[in-house]
């Protein structure tokens, strides 16, 4: 049950960047914001799942907020102001929290292979 609630956290969390990015951006800044994005979420699975890279859950913590803010700023009009302020503070918190959701949930399930040793 744990696997399947951090997988859609992580889903969640992309479904969300995705709006954004196309909302927010023309084409070019969708190209450079899609390889930031892969980037990072590929950080964060890599973090979830490689059993060398667990760590202290402050660390994870600290990791979720970092990505969440990186992606919840990514598209520049976010950060220019008027309609979209809300926004500013929306994207980021979201992507925190699901990405901290992903984060605990996959390290309880081990999302890799529920076979491995600790």
């Amino acid at each position: 049950m744990s696997r399947m609630i951090a997988i859609a956290a992580l889903v969640l969390s992309m479904a969300v960047f995705a709006g954004q990015v196309f909302l927010f951006t023309n084409t070019d800044e969708q190209v450079i914001c899609g390889v930031a994005g892969i980037l990072v979420y590929g950080l964060a699975v890599a973090k979830a799942t490689l059993p060398m890279l667990r760590s202290s859950r402050v660390v994870v913590v600290g990791w979720a907020l970092v990505s969440g803010v990186i992606l919840g700023m990514l598209p520049p009009r976010l950060r220019l102001g008027g309609a979209v302020d809300s926004f500013v503070l929306f994207f980021p918190l979201v992507h925190a929290l699901a990405l901290a959701g992903y984060f605990f949930l996959g390290r309880t399930s081990r999302l890799s292979d529920p076979r491995s040793a600790p």
